[in-house]
């Protein structure tokens, strides 16, 4: 069965271009790297669920081990309803080597994101 590398999904025989992300389908799929036990992870930013999701499967894209952790809910105070926040978690070794990737992302996903980790320059 063919594969979308940058999805991850699975797709019947036959169809040769993912759906979302228009993505040519692969036979199998590139093993993931394995994970360094020896890199504690960090807490990288917080925000509304569907927003942190996006982030990490920015990550997932680019190979960074993230990790999706529930929050809890938080009151808005702009509309009477409650969001469920989430927090993405990484490597802190991912986190050095990729600051310019999360810098871009940082600035793409403006105030929808709350980020723990000092970027830098």
């Amino acid at each position: 069965m063919p594969f979308c590398p940058n999805c991850k999904y699975e797709y019947k025989p036959g169809i040769a271009k993912c759906p979302d992300c228009g993505s040519a389908l692969v036979e199998r799929l590139e093993e993931e790297p394995p994970l360094r036990p020896e890199s504690p992870l960090v807490k990288l930013a917080e925000g509304m669920r569907p927003m942190v999701e996006m982030l990490a499967d920015i990550l997932r894209q680019h190979r960074i081990h993230s990790m999706v952790k529930a929050a809890g809910p938080a009151w808005t105070l702009e509309w009477p309803t409650v969001s469920v926040q989430a927090e993405v978690w990484i490597r802190s070794d991912d986190l050095e080597q990729n600051k310019a990737l999360l810098r871009e992302q940082a600035q793409r996903l403006g105030d929808h994101i709350i980020w723990f980790c000092s970027l830098g320059e």
